[in-house]
């Protein structure tokens, strides 16, 4: 409860939902409002992702990317305001697969690109969505 909403925080024992706003959840974790997280502003040659959910880029040559291991729907958004490209690499065994179909061990963003990389367990695959900022 919260001063003005007694369903701030509503936890459905008999269906094992967690409501946040919202009294009724119809998911495990059912948000009804607004939610945000915090932008990394990354101009540095290296880094590796972890906490960092969304990263903007902005560095005037290569920056060097290290994926953690894969945990299932873990999603990362990462921005390139840079003029040098953005290399993300696999922590593990784990693979690269773009909406196009290719697959990789390594993937690029350039300068006005956005991706998308979404953690499959199932697949042991970062699914990849491309973006141009313009």
């Amino acid at each position: 409860e919260s001063d003005s909403n007694t369903h701030m925080l509503f936890v459905d024992s008999g269906t094992n939902m967690l409501g946040i706003n919202q009294s009724t959840p119809l998911s495990t974790l059912d948000v009804s409002g607004s939610n945000s997280r915090n932008i990394h502003y990354e101009t540095g040659a290296s880094l590796t992702l972890g906490e960092h959910r969304f990263v903007v880029f902005n560095r005037g040559s290569a920056i060097a990317v290290t994926m953690p291991s894969i945990a299932e729907g873990r999603v990362y958004q990462c921005s390139n305001l840079g003029a040098g490209a953005v290399t993300f690499t696999r922590a593990d065994s784990d693979t690269f697969y773009s909406m196009s179909g290719t697959s990789g061990t390594t993937i690029d963003i350039n300068q006005g690109q956005m991706i998308t990389l979404i953690g499959d367990e199932s697949l042991n695959a970062w699914h990849v969505i491309r973006n141009d900022m313009s």
